[in-house]
């Protein structure tokens, strides 16, 4: 069987040393999630990079702020995941078990189409102070 890249995070595996992705669509999930996780300037010598979801958990969650958070999602995607198309993206705040609202915390669904492989895939994402 074909390995692609490690696991993030990084765990042990007895088999390989380290816990690995198996298919595309794991990779391209992961990949994702560190695009959107990614602070701008984070990484080196890819200023632009990252959609930085983390700056806007201390914002007011509204229209505007849906807006500006779906464009920018949008605009990462299309640039550094061009074989990523996105069919929909919710964006709402947090809640637990219970479903009470978390404050500084965001919930993104964003399903996307693989287009290399032909596939459709849901990628949820709590991101929380």
């Amino acid at each position: 069987m074909p390995y692609y890249s490690p696991s993030l995070p990084l765990t042990r595996d007895k088999t390989n040393g380290y816990k690995l992705t198996e298919t595309i669509k794991e990779v391209v999930k992961q990949n994702y999630k560190m695009l959107l996780l990614t602070m701008p300037g984070e990484r080196i010598m890819v200023p632009k990079y990252g959609a930085g979801l983390y700056q806007f958990l201390f914002e007011n969650l509204g229209p505007e702020l849906r807006r500006k958070i779906e464009t920018r999602i949008r605009q990462q995607t299309g640039q550094y995941m061009s074989y990523v198309k996105i069919k929909e993206i919710e964006i709402q705040e947090g809640s637990d078990e219970y479903g009470n609202a978390l404050s500084n915390t965001l919930f993104v669904k964003i399903e996307y189409f693989i287009s290399s492989i032909s596939e459709t895939d849901v990628l949820n994402l709590t991101v929380s102070q």
